[in-house]
């Protein structure tokens, strides 16, 4: 978690970091924190597929079914808008070997 303030306090917009302190915080079991830390992150960029899917699985914890299907629709939707690099690089891997 160290790492993840001290990267905040160089660069506070720094999406990256407030994500990696919420995985932290959810590691260390503090649930709560960690799902206003994911909070955080979806206010600044609410198309964070890893934070909705994580933010999911936070709701789960916390016993919040319809707030974690909701979190896991969210990240299903923001994939759909993710490139498929996957498919790039099958193609190359099939040129190339």
């Amino acid at each position: 978690m160290e790492f993840a303030d001290a990267a905040l306090a160089v660069a506070p917009d720094l999406t990256i970091a407030r994500l990696m302190r919420a995985r932290c915080l959810a590691l260390l079991g503090e649930t709560e924190a960690a799902r206003d830390a994911y909070l955080a992150v979806l206010e600044r960029d609410a198309k964070n597929f890893s934070a909705h899917l994580e933010l999911g699985n936070i709701w789960r914890r916390l016993s919040n079914r319809e707030l974690a299907t909701a979190s896991y629709q969210r990240a299903v939707a923001c994939r759909r808008l993710m490139p498929r690099l996957t498919s790039s690089h099958n193609s190359w891997q099939t040129k190339h070997i």
